[in-house]
């Protein structure tokens, strides 16, 4: 008689969840897409009497400087609403570091547009205003300097046009433009078209003759300006930047510089026809954003059961057991038990047991005199007062910093010494399937096939390490391990004592941001030397650690401050510390994959020498071989001098570390992925809009959601599957630092000017 069981059948329940939430959100995100629009322009705040546009009415598509409909928007349908910028507030610190924006808007909606009632409220970053569906959001802002200009028969004509930052200080760029000249034929007045390009800077100083900003608020604006006169080039019909005058038209000399000055407000400067160019002042704009997705909500919901499902999935056992009686007819039953784990997680080993025992209690002699038998065997944001940075606790971070880098150099000096003078090595996987064919020869009964369950032999340790005898490459070793665990704890004090400093979280820059990683990929390393001792691995950790703080404290660093206001979000605290924590552990799984291929490949070129010297030295007596010490000894001899690579663990238990760092950290950077799409909602009006950072994110997630399935695959496994590791590890570094360092997006938050 069989009686078999199975539990963990809600694990295919979630793995289908997870794939028909994944199908759901990219419907979702698709019809978003289909159906929905965005549009932007630039408002200058206040200022209407120096001719400024100050608001706008979303009616159709031309009302906004860009407009990026859906396939199936056609722009007759807009939902109408009025907008009137009446203020900005901009708040610094002495450092220039932005730590608010506020303004002050009227809006109407399609209702009011009827009555001529407004509403009045304020729009800040991160935090949009709803209309009819819509919703508004403030992205930047930046300053419109005021020019009038006095022509020869004494009319005079006023502009303020918005001006480009150029860098953090808000030096900016632009061009003012005076197409219809009074006061000439209308046959030559291309002739006397006037332009007035240069800088604005708020804070203006002067050095070796260029003009640039010392401070972003505007506490002495000033402009360097060229003022030309002739054709500007746009009676043709081609479009012109709206920043720069057309340099083909200065080259062919349609248009010639009169002037070159400098102009404080009020300061005016005289061409040689008479006509007067005047700095009145300027306006502060702001960059408002509307958007429409009418599938948002369902994202969320599809994308907060896809993160469900991927828990489920993942954190959920199958398992199997059976019992088979069997008697002999003489009054004797033997019982066989069996079992089988039908995942990568270990665990049932244990397990198992208790079930086995259970099967035979003892419970005394059986009818006959004799026992019952089991057999088992085998393997198993509000606006308040900036606080102040405590400058003692920002030093003490920098100094716990300096610290723990120090401390990782020597524990990888140590590591490195351990390794390089390792005695012995871990067995190959072909000697370990031969040790177990052998045990499974001499042992009876049902194996317990638990994937994962067995323990290789340990790494770091010799096996004649008797007390007081330890040689001085293992004392190195565990030397190592101790200079580790102070490091982290500096690590640490190096975290708390920079947010307690700056009264924030501390991962608001790329010098936090990087400490964070390297905490969590040193958390992650202890952690595993603890459950499996492969202290070998630390060496290759380090490497990637003691690099990428060097880096964060000679390239990145940042002093203890305030956030950026579109850093002022309670996502911060979410969304950044879940790729903090998940990418350190990836770097964990990336840094055991690589290993996983330098090991495979020493172990089949082992394989391929020691078949060479079998091959080709059969016969030869053992005496006529010099061993690896020079002694006389067998075929084998040939093949004893190991490459150092033989100190690195086994090729199962790097592929089990790997997988699991990988199992703990996926559905974490899931999620941070899923809390970046939802303050990219909240702060930009769209789940996605293929930013660098977004795409190559999303490039992450797939690699390694192809390395989970590809370790659950026939065929896919071993060298394969940590191919599709590394490439999703490169992928992760890639993003993490040249994305934000390197190439220009909306989240060019890295700290550094």
């Amino acid at each position: 008689m069989t009686v078999s069981a199975e539990k963990g059948y809600l694990r295919e329940i979630g793995n289908l969840v997870f794939h028909l939430s994944l199908l759901g959100l990219l419907v979702a995100v698709a019809v978003g897409k289909l159906f929905g629009y965005e549009g932007s322009i630039i408002v200058n705040a206040g200022g209407a009497d120096s001719g400024a546009v100050t608001g706008f009415c979303s009616s159709s598509p031309a009302s906004y400087d860009s407009f990026r409909p859906g396939l199936a928007v056609d722009g007759t349908d807009l939902s109408p609403f009025c907008v009137q910028v009446d203020g900005f507030t901009a708040q610094y610190s002495d450092t220039g570091q932005a730590t608010a924006f506020l303004a002050s808007i009227r809006y109407q909606t399609g209702q009011d547009v009827a009555s001529g009632r407004w509403q009045s409220t304020s729009l800040a970053v991160n935090d949009p205003l709803g209309i009819d569906g819509q919703r508004l959001y403030l992205l930047g802002h930046g300053y419109s300097p005021t020019f009038s200009v006095r022509f020869p028969d004494g009319q005079v004509q006023r502009r303020t046009q918005p001006f480009q930052p150029q860098d953090s200080m808000f030096t900016s760029q632009g061009a003012v433009k005076f197409t219809d000249p009074p006061g000439y034929p209308a046959d030559r007045i291309t002739e006397h078209q006037l332009a007035i390009t240069g800088i604005f800077a708020p804070t203006a100083v002067v050095h070796g003759g260029i003009m640039t900003s010392s401070y972003p608020a505007a506490t002495d604006p000033g402009v360097a300006i060229d003022v030309y006169q002739g054709d500007l080039g746009m009676e043709d019909g081609a479009s012109q930047s709206v920043f720069a005058i057309d340099q083909d038209q200065v080259s062919s000399g349609k248009l010639v510089r009169k002037a070159r000055t400098n102009l404080a407000p009020h300061e005016s400067t005289t061409l040689p026809d008479g006509t007067t160019v005047t700095f009145d002042g300027y306006v502060e704009w702001v960059s408002l954003q509307t958007s429409y997705d009418p599938a948002q909500g369902w994202a969320l919901v599809f994308a907060v059961l896809l993160l469900v499902g991927l828990m489920v999935s993942l954190l959920i056992k199958r398992r199997r057991v059976w019992y088979r009686l069997r008697g002999d007819g003489l009054g004797h039953v033997s019982v066989q038990v069996g079992g089988l784990a039908r995942t990568d997680q270990a665990g049932y080993g244990g397990e198992f047991e208790r079930l086995a025992a259970l099967a035979a209690p003892d419970t005394g002699p059986a009818p006959g005199g004799r026992r019952g038998g089991a057999r088992a065997g085998g393997r198993a944001e509000e606006r308040a007062v900036v606080p102040v940075v405590n400058e003692s606790l920002a030093h003490l971070s920098d100094l716990a910093f300096e610290c723990a880098l120090a401390g990782y150099i020597v524990a990888l000096v140590c590591f490195g010494i351990e390794f390089a003078a390792h005695r012995g090595g871990v067995p190959t996987e072909q000697e370990q399937r031969s040790a177990e064919l052998r045990a499974s020869r001499r042992s009876g009964g049902v194996a317990v096939l638990d994937r994962g369950a067995a323990t290789p032999p340990a790494i770091g340790r010799v096996t004649d390490d008797r007390r007081g005898t330890a040689p001085m490459w293992l004392r190195f070793g565990r030397a190592g391990v101790v200079v580790t665990v102070v490091g982290f704890a500096a690590h640490l004090l190096s975290l708390v004592t920079r947010g307690l400093a700056a009264h924030r979280v501390p991962w608001g820059n790329m010098y936090e941001f990087s400490a964070m990683i390297c905490a969590a990929a040193v958390a992650g390393f202890l952690f595993v030397l603890l459950r499996w001792r492969t202290r070998t691995v630390g060496f290759f950790v380090m490497i990637p650690v003691v690099i990428l703080m060097y880096v964060a404290q000679s390239v990145l660093y940042a002093a203890a401050g305030t956030l950026v206001p579109a850093l002022h979000s309670s996502w911060l605290v979410i969304h950044v510390l879940a790729v903090s924590l998940s990418s350190g552990v990836l770097m964990l799984s990336g840094v055991a994959s690589v290993l996983y291929l330098l090991r495979s490949r020493y172990e089949r070129k082992l394989a391929a020498e020691r078949e060479w010297a079998e091959h080709h030295l059969h016969g030869v007596p053992d005496a006529a071989l010099p061993d690896a010490a020079g002694t006389p000894g067998g075929p084998e001899a040939l093949v004893t001098q190991r490459s150092r690579l033989a100190a690195l663990p086994s090729l199962a238990t790097l592929d089990r570390l790997a997988y699991r760092s990988a199992i703990v950290a996926f559905p974490v950077f899931t999620f941070a992925v899923i809390a970046g799409a939802m303050w990219a909602n909240v702060a930009w009006g769209r789940y996605w809009g293929w930013d660098p950072k977004e795409t190559c994110a999303f490039v992450t997630w797939v690699c390694y959601a192809a390395y989970l399935h590809a370790r659950s695959t026939a065929g896919w496994r071993g060298t394969r599957a940590a191919w599709i590791s590394v490439l999703g590890f490169v992928s992760m570094i890639f993003n993490l630092f040249v994305i934000n360092l390197v190439v220009s997006g909306l989240h060019s938050y890295a700290g550094l000017n």
